[in-house]
């Protein structure tokens, strides 16, 4: 979650807090419904594997909404708490996505 936020204020993909929350929110869950990411924690400091929270996608995103929006301003417990992967159909379509840039 804290590569999202860098990537987000970096970017400049939002103005506010609410809209950098919103816009966060939004895009997680619909990669998380396309099939393109996971969502987890990860499995140990030198192993960047993530174990995928076994929950519905609802639940999932309910844990998001809980640390992300209900303690946006105690980063510490969001930003390395919440990981996210892409699955190999999200790999496929980075590649592709990357493939059609460069052409």
């Amino acid at each position: 979650m804290a590569h999202v936020t860098s990537v987000m204020r970096r970017e400049d993909l939002a103005h506010t807090p609410a809209a950098r929350q919103d816009l966060a929110l939004r895009t997680i869950r619909s990669l998380l419904d396309d099939g393109l990411i996971e969502i987890g924690d990860i499995l140990g400091a030198s192993d960047e594997r993530i174990v995928p929270w076994d929950l519905s996608v609802d639940a999932a995103m309910e844990r998001v909404h809980d640390l992300f929006i209900g303690h946006y301003d105690e980063p510490a417990l969001w930003e390395f708490a919440i990981w996210l992967g892409l699955t190999p159909a999200g790999e496929r379509l980075a590649h592709a996505l990357i493939g059609q840039a460069v052409d």
